[in-house]
């Protein structure tokens, strides 16, 4: 009689197998996790600069290019229309701050600061919607 021949793997061949598998797994859920984190980052960059842009359009055509207005809130911009949804929820973000002003405030106060992400800060000064006319 012939010894019979087992097909198929062992335990410790099956665990190691698991193992590799598992660790390859982790790898790639690092590297997803930090390029979903790195198109969020990009995303939030590029609509900050985007509602930047239509905040200071909006202010310039609400109030001209030396303006007479009074300190606004953010809700209080929004419930006078002078700004949409969109921005007030932009103004009101926790990455977000929003310094009201007024037309008595000096040039240089800073209005609104928005964390870009990766130790990118972006600042606006009351100046840069306003410009004087000389």
């Amino acid at each position: 009689m012939r010894a019979q021949k087992k097909c198929g793997f062992t335990l410790i061949e099956l665990l190691c197998v698991t193992a590799i598998i598992g660790i390859l797994a982790s790898l790639l859920l690092g590297a997803v996790g930090r390029a979903f984190a790195r198109v969020k980052r990009f995303e939030w960059e590029a609509k900050s600069h985007e509602l930047i842009d239509r905040f200071r359009d909006r202010m310039r055509e609400n109030f001209g290019t030396t303006p007479k207005y009074p300190l606004l809130t953010v809700e209080q911009l929004y419930e006078a229309n002078l700004i949409d949804s969109a921005l007030r929820d932009f103004l009101k973000d926790k990455r977000v701050q929003f310094f009201p002003f007024s037309s008595e405030t000096t040039e240089s106060t800073w209005i609104l600061i928005v964390d870009l992400g990766n130790k990118q800060t972006y600042w606006m000064a009351k100046k840069e919607i306003f410009p004087r006319d000389r």
